[in-house]
């Protein structure tokens, strides 16, 4: 191990620490950054089970299995590297990076890490999304896992931003959600 140095994280200083040649945070800086009060125990409260997560641009691959945060570029596009965070947020099964089982809708077309067919059975993510809005009273529809309007006016509202009921090319929802999934908090 190297020794540590300071990382430039939105203004806010994190330490890194260089392990087989590869950057990582170190832990307890990360828990303030997210607004833990109880930072010794932040690691357990969070979904990454060590005390250092790795630096991890976004398409870079995990080939090791090793915990990372991986930096979402925010530019207001659902697509697969937004889908695979908000899997690895929510620690849903397979976290590829695919919504699955949506039904292709006007609202929810520029989703572009949808599998669309017509079986609407749902993403596991997607349900996860739903309950997850529900629990902060946003969301009040079924827990079926599709991607429709109601979920995602439930997801504008809760993020703050116009409440139009759809996903745009380049929406603004969507960049409120990377931001808030390159923190590790929604």
């Amino acid at each position: 191990m190297d020794e540590l140095q300071n990382f430039n994280f939105n203004n806010l200083p994190v330490r890194t620490v260089l392990i087989d040649g590869e950057p990582w945070f170190v832990g307890k800086d990360v828990a303030e950054i997210l607004g833990y009060s109880n930072t010794n125990d932040a690691y357990m409260s969070t979904r990454l089970p060590h005390h250092f997560y790795r630096i991890v641009g976004s398409g870079s691959a995990n080939t090791d299995n090793k915990p990372q945060m991986v930096t979402l570029n925010v530019d207001g596009q659902f697509g697969n590297a937004t889908a695979k965070r908000l899997q690895e947020y929510f620690d849903t099964a397979g976290k590829d990076g695919v919504i699955s089982h949506q039904y292709k809708q006007t609202f929810n077309q520029n989703i572009y890490a949808a599998q669309f067919d017509s079986s609407l059975t749902g993403s596991n993510v997607i349900k996860a999304l739903q309950m997850f809005l529900r629990d902060k009273g946003f969301y009040k529809g079924k827990i079926d896992g599709l991607f429709g309007k109601e979920t995602i006016i439930a997801l504008q509202k809760y993020l703050g931003t116009t409440p139009d009921g759809t996903i745009s090319p380049v929406s603004d929802s969507v960049r409120e959600l990377q931001r808030r999934l390159n923190v590790n908090k929604l």
